[in-house]
């Protein structure tokens, strides 16, 4: 039997069967209904795979980067000393400064603007991880 969970944020309300169908997908359910049910509501895989993904993308995101600045360099260099040169040289550059600033501020705020615990990959893995510890709690408990 599933209870429901009530909407919103405020699980300091919850009773026990509210807070135990919101983690594991039911209370006062038999296992294989609270795997299937968990299965639909409660994967903490999910969590650890988009952190993967995150982190896959800073890393490609910062040789993306790496790569076209040395390019950028070869080309016009700061838009006056590179092979290219003169105002439309001056005005890529520019263009291309912006860019990288974009991009930079992109992964700056992946990797989590200079403190790893703020790193969105790092928070979907300590997400993923505390709710696998909370499905094991409860399964003990419940045992």
């Amino acid at each position: 039997m599933a209870t429901d969970v009530p909407p919103g944020t405020d699980y300091y309300t919850w009773d026990w069967r509210q807070l135990e169908t919101a983690i594991v997908g039911g209370a006062d359910a038999s296992k294989s209904d609270k795997a299937t049910f968990g299965a639909e509501v409660s994967v903490p895989q999910t969590l650890i795979d988009a952190g993967n993904i995150f982190f896959n993308l800073a890393q490609a995101m910062t040789l993306a980067l790496a790569t076209f600045d040395y390019n950028v360099n070869a080309l016009v260099g700061d838009g006056t000393n590179g092979p290219w040169k003169g105002d439309a040289a001056q005005a890529a550059s520019d263009n291309f400064k912006f860019f990288h600033t974009a991009v930079s501020g992109q992964v700056d705020a992946i990797n989590g603007r200079g403190d790893p615990s703020h790193a969105i990959y790092n928070q979907l893995w300590d997400a993923g991880y505390s709710l696998q510890w909370a499905i094991n709690e409860i399964n003990s408990i419940d045992a």
